[in-house]
């Protein structure tokens, strides 16, 4: 039973960051997404995975490991749109000139 309620917790914290990915994508807008939010828990997911690992806590592993994968899903998905909307403002920039 107690194992259980590790693995539920595991696909609840692993799915966390998956309906802010999906909005990113939909809308491919991250400018309300904090980089900062984004870095500290994607370093907390991957300190909890080497917590797990250490103490062979696979619900942990398994949970952190999928989250983690999610932030830095979410990392690159901010980078990307956040270097289009640059690159498409920059060009617009270029072309009305001075």
């Amino acid at each position: 039973m107690v194992e259980l309620i590790g693995y539920v917790a595991a696909i609840l914290t692993a799915s966390t960051m998956i309906p802010q990915i999906i909005r990113s994508i939909h809308t491919k807008s991250v400018k309300d997404v904090s980089i900062v939010m984004l870095l500290m828990y994607t370093m907390n997911t991957a300190l909890w995975v080497t917590y797990g690992i250490l103490i062979s806590a696979k619900p942990v592993v398994l949970a952190d490991g999928l989250a983690c994968c999610a932030g830095i899903t979410q990392l690159i998905i901010k980078f990307k749109y956040n270097n289009m909307k640059n690159t498409v403002a920059q060009s617009i920039a270029h072309q009305t000139g001075p």
